[in-house]
């Protein structure tokens, strides 16, 4: 089923840095840290921030360079643009890259920063050499029926109409039974808490360029590599024909979709070697 779960599927030194990108209204909180020639771009999910990629700045750092960001809108960045689109969100990632001079970039993007890092791939592939999805990109390019458009369109307007009633409604979508109470209180703390007319633009976006994501992730140069809680199937027929340049997937067992801050050390590991099968593809 993909309607809606595509939709929600709710160092040498540590710098705290703002850019701020006066041509699109966007001020940019990041945090750089670490060394090594490679860099680790981590881009987080709907309604949440770049915090929740602590666990993994922390272990990788010593290894990479790690760069973890609020995406406009989210955390402690500023926005004043109205866009908030899927396209909108890809572009500052690409303007921050190139801001930052960073080059052989891993992207990694969790739930709808899937979606965003096919498109910044789309517009830097000459800096790109790893693209790692994070519980996302499971029926990749899956034709909708017109039931199924017809539900996501109907929750999309509930989301709108009431976002306080309708949001909490999918709380079973982004949890496993298992997930700590401590993970439940904070995502939707933060799901609550957001710009709730941003927060269904998002999701309205999102939607909008998943029916197209098959035409970016035909075009990767690189192999899709996800990492994925094992609670939701993944299509491999459809990554087989879907994936430009082949796929590999790994498992994280027993999470709900944020599989970072529900089981960091599991995920770490998997984190580990997907990132060595990018630089050892055989």
């Amino acid at each position: 089923m993909r309607p809606f779960y595509v939709l929600l599927i709710f160092v040498l030194c540590v710098s705290a840095c703002r850019f701020t990108d006066p041509k699109i209204q966007t001020t940019l909180n990041y945090r750089l840290a670490g060394e090594g020639t490679r860099t680790l771009v981590f881009v987080h999910g709907w309604c949440i921030n770049g915090s929740y990629w602590n666990s993994q700045a922390d272990a990788f750092k010593n290894q990479y360079r790690v760069l973890t960001l609020d995406l406009a809108g989210h955390g402690r960045s500023v926005v004043e643009r109205k866009d908030r689109s899927i396209a909108g969100y890809a572009n500052d990632v690409v303007n921050l890259i190139r801001q930052l001079k960073l080059d052989s970039v891993i992207l990694i993007g969790h739930s709808m920063s899937g979606n965003i890092n096919l498109l910044v791939f789309d517009k830097i592939p000459e800096k790109v050499i790893g693209f790692i999805g994070i519980d996302n990109l499971h029926e990749l390019g899956k034709e909708q029926s017109d039931t199924a458009k017809a539900e996501s369109e109907a929750i999309i307007r509930a989301l709108e109409t009431n976002f306080t009633k309708t949001a909490p409604l999918f709380a079973n979508f982004l949890f496993s039974p298992t997930t700590d109470s401590t993970v439940r209180f904070r995502v939707m703390n933060d799901i609550m808490t957001s710009d709730t007319v941003r927060a269904a633009a998002t999701l309205k976006s999102l939607y909008e360029e998943s029916l197209q994501e098959s035409v970016y992730s035909k075009k990767l140069r690189v192999p899709l590599v996800l990492i994925n809680s094992d609670r939701y199937p993944v299509d491999d027929n459809l990554l087989a024909k879907n994936a430009g340049s082949g796929y590999k997937v790994f498992f994280v067992k027993g999470t709900g979709h944020y599989p970072m801050v529900e089981a960091p050390e599991e995920f770490n590991e998997r984190l580990h070697e997907a990132l060595s099968f990018i630089q050892n593809p055989d």
